[in-house]
């Protein structure tokens, strides 16, 4: 199985190309296509700013779905947070989907818009972790 890329949120602060390397690498990772149209909106095309510009914006109104990149974002740190207790002690002997639970709870996955309520965000969690090869 292919790896799948990895979400890059830290920002590069005055190099332009470093900035749209970010981004198309964070589009790999999640298809989203405001990213694309970030990309656009910061590329040169031939020295004709409004290229960019119109392409975004006919991005972002034929494409339904804007929150991919949010929603993963939030899956990973879900993972991770589920990294982090099972390292502690008192989660040792936790079943996985009781840690589920507890991060769905922690994270408020509740009121996540791309689920319905902390047991399918807590499920999804579990299929993501074995997805991903990780130890169950």
């Amino acid at each position: 199985m292919a790896k799948k890329p990895t979400i890059r949120n830290i920002g590069v602060v005055g190099n332009p190309a470093g900035e749209i390397g970010r981004l198309w690498n964070n589009y790999k990772a999640t298809g989203d296509p405001e990213l694309l149209a970030q990309i656009c909106e910061q590329s040169d095309f031939v020295g004709i700013a409004d290229i960019g510009k119109t392409i975004a914006n006919r991005l972002r109104k034929t494409n339904r779905n804007k929150r991919r990149y949010a929603d993963e974002l939030f899956w990973n740190e879900g993972m991770k947070l589920f990294d982090l207790i099972s390292k502690q002690l008192k989660w040792k002997d936790a079943s996985i989907e009781a840690r589920c639970l507890y991060v769905a709870e922690t994270l408020g996955a509740e009121n996540a818009p791309f689920t319905k309520g902390r047991d399918q965000f807590a499920d999804g969690l579990r299929k993501r972790l074995k997805d991903r090869g990780r130890p169950e």
